[in-house]
């Protein structure tokens, strides 16, 4: 590597997600030659401030894939400190903050994908079910209409 160029070290493996030099064009000092993101596989939500008491790291989840039907378990890495004012664009105007979830085995590289890959998709709509807990066996109360 000449002297004047410069490096910087990913601290993992990563995913080349754009290029920005084309083929055989010169490179100037400190010039962006790609940008990369993880390989890790996360979800990042926007959770409503009246709901986030409800979330919390560490937390269980289900994500519902884009195909409604698969179900791909994870945990919630990060709930964010800071709330964010809604999109214009949003059919409610409350405050938001974000929840980043990881995916447990579609994480690992090398790892199993779902049976919906999602491909080349970088973004796309999925449903996050949090579980704060849970227990085997047990009844739920509903209510039968009297007979007429």
């Amino acid at each position: 590597m000449p002297s004047d160029a410069t490096q910087e070290d990913a601290p993992g493996p990563l995913r080349v997600a754009t290029l920005a030099a084309n083929l055989g064009a010169p490179i100037q000092p400190g010039g962006q030659v790609l940008a990369g993101t993880s390989t890790t596989l996360v979800v990042k939500a926007q959770v409503p401030v009246s709901q986030v008491r409800l979330v919390r790291a560490g937390d269980a989840v289900s994500v519902t894939m884009p195909d409604g039907y698969t179900m791909e378990p994870g945990v919630v890495g990060d709930v964010s400190p800071v709330a964010v004012t809604a999109p214009a664009d949003r059919a409610s105007n409350e405050p938001t903050v974000a929840v980043t979830v990881t995916l447990d085995h579609l994480s690992t590289p090398g790892g199993p994908r779902p049976a919906t890959d999602t491909g080349n998709l970088d973004l796309a709509p999925v449903q996050v079910n949090v579980s704060r807990a849970s227990a085997q066996g047990a009844l739920a109360p509903f209510s039968v209409p009297p007979a007429a």
